[in-house]
């Protein structure tokens, strides 16, 4: 089986590669283009479960042919690999895929303390400046009304 998780620190994706327990094996090694066919690069080791494990650090968008080795002559594939291509053996190798690299997320905000706010008028200001505005509003609207009502009379006969 196999699991990849990106890996912002390094740009790459960390993949692990997975066996059952149910094999009941001795030793095994991950193997393939990623460590020029080492069959000591990358030994995976049992976890608690007798599952076996190995994580290998890859390059994104590219596509790496790989196989298990159990020891002595014995080779498997992974039945869960993302794609199998024809060897010179005669058989075929297991591939495995790595996506593109993801997007960057937008930044993270900062846990920075805050700057502190710019004083505002005190109420009572804001309040008087307020009055100020309406009562020259009305002062215009009344002015307005007079004009009119002048306007509108008529002159004597």
């Amino acid at each position: 089986m196999l699991t990849k998780n990106w890996n912002p620190k390094t740009g790459r994706f960390d993949v692990i590669f997975d066996l059952p327990a149910e094999l009941a094996i001795e030793q095994a090694a991950v193997v393939g283009e990623f460590n020029e066919w080492s069959e000591t690069a990358d030994p995976m080791q049992t976890d608690a479960e007798g599952r076996w494990s190995a994580t290998v650090s890859l390059e994104p968008s590219r596509s790496y042919r790989f196989r298990y080795h159990l020891g002595d002559d014995r080779w498997e594939n992974d039945w869960n690999a993302d794609s199998y291509v024809g060897n010179e053996f005669g058989g075929a190798d297991s591939v495995v895929t790595t996506p593109e690299e993801p997007s960057a997320p937008p930044p993270a905000k900062s846990a920075a303390p805050k700057k502190a706010a710019a004083k505002k008028a005190p109420a009572k200001k804001a309040a008087a400046k307020k009055a100020v505005a309406k009562k020259a509003a009305a002062k215009v609207t009344k002015k307005a009304k007079k004009a009119a009502k002048k306007a509108t009379k008529r002159p004597p006969s």
